[in-house]
């Protein structure tokens, strides 16, 4: 396992500050500030667990999830979930791959590590996994539907799969990989360290 410095939140909570609130995801978090002037003004912000997405390669294939929501809806994105407490985000993504796909890494590259939104802390991890067993049991979750499809890999990284993809942190980053020459040769050389190549 590699040790993957977490990134920084977008925002810190102030001196004092307590959670108010824990939700199932969200825990609400308010501290008080004087300003200048003496004025108080209470200010919040939001914290959840990370999340790690992972994206299994087997050659020039990529596999993504088409994940049927309960409430029917239906969404393709990456295999991912979040990392748990005190585990480190490289084994959450072998873990949730197993669980979700039946499937063993036998390599599993960083691709980016970045924290979304301000307001939250919330740092995404997003893997390549080069598949090394498939067809293992799952252990999905009693709300989870998921069928594991095959794509090819250079369509996703041209953004060919864009349009069909529900899954907004994925999405950004692809659409990073498009805009940026910096952010594409991380992307590829992340893919490509995770090909074997």
């Amino acid at each position: 396992m590699t040790n993957i410095r977490r990134p920084n939140p977008r925002y810190h909570r102030g001196p004092g500050a307590i959670p108010v609130h824990e939700g199932t995801v969200f825990t609400v978090w308010q501290w008080n500030h004087v300003d200048a002037d003496g004025n108080l003004h209470r200010f919040e912000g939001l914290s959840r667990p990370d999340t790690v997405l992972v994206l299994p390669v087997e050659g020039d294939t990529v596999y993504l999830a088409r994940e049927t929501m309960p409430d029917g809806i239906v969404r393709l994105q990456a295999l991912g979930g979040h990392v748990e407490p005190g585990e480190d985000p490289e084994h959450a993504a072998m873990r949730e791959l197993r669980e979700e796909a039946g499937m063993d890494a036998e390599h599993v590259s960083l691709w980016t590590a970045w924290q979304p939104v301000n307001k939250i802390d919330w740092a995404v991890f997003i893997y390549w996994a080069r598949v090394q067993a498939t067809g293992l049991p799952t252990e999905l979750e009693s709300t989870e539907s998921i069928e594991v499809v095959a794509f090819r890999a250079d369509d996703l990284v041209t953004g060919r799969l864009l349009n069909a993809l529900d899954d907004m942190e994925l999405s950004f980053q692809l659409y990073r990989g498009i805009a940026s020459a910096e952010a594409r040769d991380a992307m590829m050389r992340s893919l490509e360290e995770c090909q074997g190549r």
